[in-house]
């Protein structure tokens, strides 16, 4: 689920609210502080008249820190040179007049659907060339790594979580289903075997959240 903000610079945008919450796989809030945009795919940024720029060049500005960022200024007022510099500080698109909310809902459908297929192809190809379930193995700096059924399991559910902690008990219950307690030192001596058999990789490793659990770090460049 992609996430898209909505900056409203203090007027009624019913009609920019009901045209982009039809879009589909895409979760619509208000926007009122800057800290919002690192969670953010997405931004509009909602323009009545021309005395709300210094306003929309702020948040412009405070985008530049999120690259991964799409933004969109919608305008009620027509604009001339402003357009122009919008774009340059980053704005992907800049949409003006009401009766064009029909192109702005396009233009993030379209873009969301680009991101939300780049995702999906990066999920399937990064969990294609990392794990063989079929063999029970890793791909471990090009070389095909052997693993014990437990061992294949309890990395597939780390991979599954990466760069998440993943907690003792979901290990145990996943696992060791017939444990009835937790069992640290098993899932230990699991682990310990797992970290021998990829000592060589520099992509992947399995770090200790002292007291919860475990987790699987993956560098970004493993993911491309």
């Amino acid at each position: 689920m992609l996430n898209l903000g909505i900056i409203q610079q203090e007027i009624k945008a019913d009609a920019m609210l009901d045209s982009l919450l039809e879009l589909e796989n895409c979760c619509v809030s208000t926007v009122d502080k800057k800290e919002q945009l690192q969670q953010l795919d997405g931004l509009v940024i909602v323009m009545k008249t021309k005395d709300q720029i210094a306003s929309v060049i702020d948040w412009l500005i405070a985008s530049q820190t999120t690259p991964t960022l799409f933004v969109w200024i919608f305008s009620e007022v027509e604009l001339e040179h402003e357009q122009m510099m919008m774009m340059s500080l980053g704005a992907n698109d800049v949409v003006i007049s009401t009766a064009n909310l029909p192109q702005l809902s396009i233009i993030i459908k379209n873009t969301f659907s680009r991101l939300n297929g780049r995702i999906s192809e990066k999920i399937n190809h990064s969990s294609e060339k990392f794990l063989n379930e079929k063999n029970r193995t890793a791909y471990i700096n090009g070389d095909e790594i052997s693993l014990t059924k437990k061992e294949f399991e309890l990395l597939n559910i780390l991979y599954e979580n990466k760069n998440t902690t993943v907690h003792y008990e979901e290990l145990m219950d996943k696992v060791w289903k017939n444990h009835s307690k937790r069992n640290t030192f098993l899932i230990a001596n699991t682990v310990f075997h797992i970290r021998n058999k990829m000592k060589k990789s520099k992509n992947f490793d399995i770090k200790t959240t002292r007291s919860k659990g475990y987790m699987l770090k993956i560098k970004e460049n493993e993911m491309e």
